[in-house]
């Protein structure tokens, strides 16, 4: 028999074999939409979903996140939507055309309660948005306030405390320290995705909000009481952040921005040779202490001769004071936000970058009181300090849904904010009663990651009870060389 033969009537026989299928496939298509819950904005979990009108019964069950999925042939279709404790609620007119998926969503209300809902063919998703903020509030247990990403987005924040000082009765301290109704910040907690987030600063009990770019953020909650589910070690106020949320649809939202300021834009700035990463806010190494240089040994104790302390000096780089730039560029910011859904797995991912160049120019006057009248001790009125702020941030997280009842979700998120400074100063000094004349070179690198897992189990023979657990682990750094 020839082979050549053999393997066309095999080819031909598999052709044959999947051309009902492939043409079932190409002859049908789906409904998706979430059932949300008409009060407060939550999905409706366990609702179901039955095609009105049709011989075959054709119907579909809710998940976690009150989301379903229907494959129907073309058509015009009616749905009707039943829950537990919800009044029955339908779909009419939903359009299914082949080869192409349809958003159908849809409210619901409670059976105990007199609502009256407009509802429409087409709903998208409502969690970010800022009707969803303003009705959850509303019907929360706690004082609080919130910001919807919608929100932040309007807003020309670029970080967490930018957004979050738009809160009623938060104000914003030192660039990134939140009061929540004047209380300072040791009386105030933040939390990132239900877990508490440590801070960066050594002498400071709260993480600086400044760390946390707005383009990451899908809402902001700052509590002004207490409930049972929360940590009970706050009395002025509780931040709870959430990064970015899966789409219902597939998501690529791009964004850079250029800013000047008539200060710092173009004119002279401060700064100092530091490494060929310090644009992307990473040291590479050259403001670390010198491989000669034992790091686990006192250099104090005599064990070391003139000629080695001689050596261990010109090891170190000779760089004491800042160098001129003719010409400063402009700020920057790009950011990256995009996600999908492939069947039961959905990813979402953001990446955002800004540099920020800024001049900073002020008096400084120190007063003392002699004989009931103030003197001044010291005072410096040539005071620049220029400082250029790298923001890095990444978020990635994914969702399993193992069935409509179970769901696991992995988050990570990691943010960096690196501060390159130079600041030169001159005047009065009254401890030494002379003039002088100070440069000072600093350079900070933060960073917070924190990753974690959490899973929703849905109990339909308990009433549609919900479990939820979280695993967490958070750290975060901080490294301020000595130059």
């Amino acid at each position: 028999m020839n082979p050549s033969g053999s393997c066309r009537l095999v080819a031909a026989f598999l052709v044959l074999s999947f051309l009902p299928v492939l043409a079932q496939t190409a002859a049908t298509g789906t409904v998706a939409g979430t059932i949300f819950d008409a009060a407060n904005g939550q999905p409706v979990r366990g609702a179901t979903i039955e095609v009105v009108g049709i011989a075959a019964q054709t119907k579909a069950v809710t998940d976690t996140d009150g989301r379903y999925l229907l494959s129907l042939p073309p058509g015009n279709y009616n749905f009707k939507i039943t829950a537990q404790n919800y009044l029955a609620a339908e779909l009419e007119g939903v359009v299914v055309s082949a080869g192409e998926s349809t958003e159908a969503s849809t409210v619901m209300a409670a059976a105990n309660a007199v609502t009256t809902v407009e509802v429409k063919e087409k709903v998208g998703a409502i969690a970010a948005t800022a009707e969803a903020a303003t009705q959850e509030r509303k019907l929360a247990a706690t004082v609080s306030d919130s910001m919807s990403g919608e929100e932040i987005r309007k807003t020309v924040a670029s970080d967490a405390a930018g957004a979050v000082e738009k809160v009623t009765g938060v104000s914003i301290v030192d660039s990134g320290y939140v009061y929540v109704r004047g209380l300072g910040e040791r009386y105030s907690a933040t939390m990132l995705n239900n877990a508490l987030v440590p801070t960066t600063e050594p002498e400071r009990r709260v993480v600086p909000l400044d760390l946390f770019p707005a383009n990451l953020i899908d809402q902001i909650k700052v509590l002004k009481t207490y409930t049972p589910d929360l940590p009970g070690e706050f009395a002025g106020g509780l931040v709870q952040m959430t990064t970015v949320e899966f789409p219902a649809q597939k998501l690529l939202r791009v964004g850079m921005s250029y800013g000047f300021n008539t200060r710092t834009t173009f004119g002279r700035f401060e700064s100092y040779p530091g490494g060929g990463r310090d644009f992307f806010g990473f040291d590479d190494g050259n403001r670390s202490i010198p491989g000669n240089v034992p790091g686990d040994a006192r250099l104090f104790r005599g064990n070391f001769t003139q000629q080695q302390f001689q050596e261990f000096g010109r090891s170190f780089p000779v760089n004491w004071e800042p160098t001129s730039v003719t010409s400063m560029r402009p700020s920057l910011s790009y950011n990256v936000v995009g996600g999908n859904t492939f069947g039961r797995i959905g990813v979402v991912g953001a990446v955002t970058f800004a540099n920020s160049p800024q001049r900073y120019g002020e008096q400084q006057r120190f007063l003392n009181v002699s004989g009931g009248r103030p003197n001044i001790f010291s005072e410096y009125t040539n005071y620049v300090a220029d400082s250029e702020s790298v923001r890095l941030g990444a978020v990635f997280n994914a969702a399993i849904k193992l069935n409509s009842a179970n769901k696991l979700v992995f988050r990570n998120t990691l943010t960096r904010d690196t501060d390159k400074e130079a600041r030169t100063f001159s005047g009065l000094n009254g401890g030494i009663d002379g003039i002088i004349q100070a440069q000072r070179l600093r350079w900070v690198e933060r960073a917070v990651l924190s990753t974690g897992v959490e899973g929703e189990h849905l109990f339909a023979r308990l009433g549609n009870s919900l479990l939820r657990w979280q695993m967490t682990y958070s750290s975060s750094t901080r490294d301020e060389p000595d130059l």
